[in-house]
């Protein structure tokens, strides 16, 4: 499946807002919470915000930024891969 295809499909299933608690079974395989925590703890993550100490995404934003978190990892294993 294209970057763009998930992208896609991700718009039209996650809710308007979601918790990082919620990412394993929004997005299985793709994302883990603790990937997500790593890169917020380097300002590297997807923006957030935080209710009730719980991390909360927005979706639109939150998916322009997995778009581009994908793209950057899938050209550096194609670059690694030659």
């Amino acid at each position: 499946m294209s970057t763009s295809t998930l992208i896609s499909s991700l718009s039209k299933s996650l809710p308007a807002a979601f918790g990082r608690s919620a990412i394993p079974q929004l997005l299985p395989g793709i994302i883990a919470p603790g990937t997500l925590a790593n890169l917020a703890s380097q300002k590297k993550g997807p923006p957030c915000t935080l209710a009730r100490g719980k991390v909360l995404y927005e979706r639109e934003s939150f998916l322009a930024w997995l778009k581009g978190w994908l793209d950057s990892n899938s050209a550096g294993e194609s670059a690694s891969s030659d």
